[in-house]
Parts: C-alpha cells; structure tokens; sequence
C-alpha cells in the first residue's frame, strides 16, 4: 500500500501531531523510510532510532512512532 500524501503533507501533519520542528520531522521520516512500517521487528528498530537520535526514553520514543502510524494509516485507507 502507498500513502496517499507527499513527504510534505506527512511533515506538516507530524509537525501539528507532535509539536516538533520541521527538521525533527524530515529526521523522523528518513528514519521510517530508512526501515519500512511494516512489521514487528522494523518497529522496535524504529523506536530505537527515535530514542537514540532525540535522546527519547523507550515510552516516549514508542509514542512517537504510534503517532507516526496514526498519521500514516489514516491516509492509506
């Protein structure tokens, strides 16, 4: 399945979601590109990549990536 939104689109939305700068989100998304979304291995990389690269605690870093796939499979569908 592909999102049915630009990089940009997804950027800003995370950006209003999150509360983070813009060049927190263009990091947030290379992570997820980097990985993939699909899966449960790729989310625990992905939660480690999160808490690594913003100095996040596991929880926090894992509801970073809960908004990240709100906003992702709410405009796949």
């Amino acid at each position: 399945m592909e999102m049915k939104m630009s990089n940009d689109e997804f950027v800003t939305k995370l950006q209003v979601k999150t509360g983070k700068a813009v060049d927190q989100c263009d990091i947030i998304k290379k992570i997820l590109d980097k990985h993939g979304i699909i899966g449960r291995k790729n989310k625990e990389k992905i939660i480690a990549d999160f808490a690594q690269e913003f100095g996040l605690s596991e929880k926090e870093a894992d509801n970073l990536y809960n908004d990240c796939m709100g906003i992702i499979l709410k405009n796949i569908l």
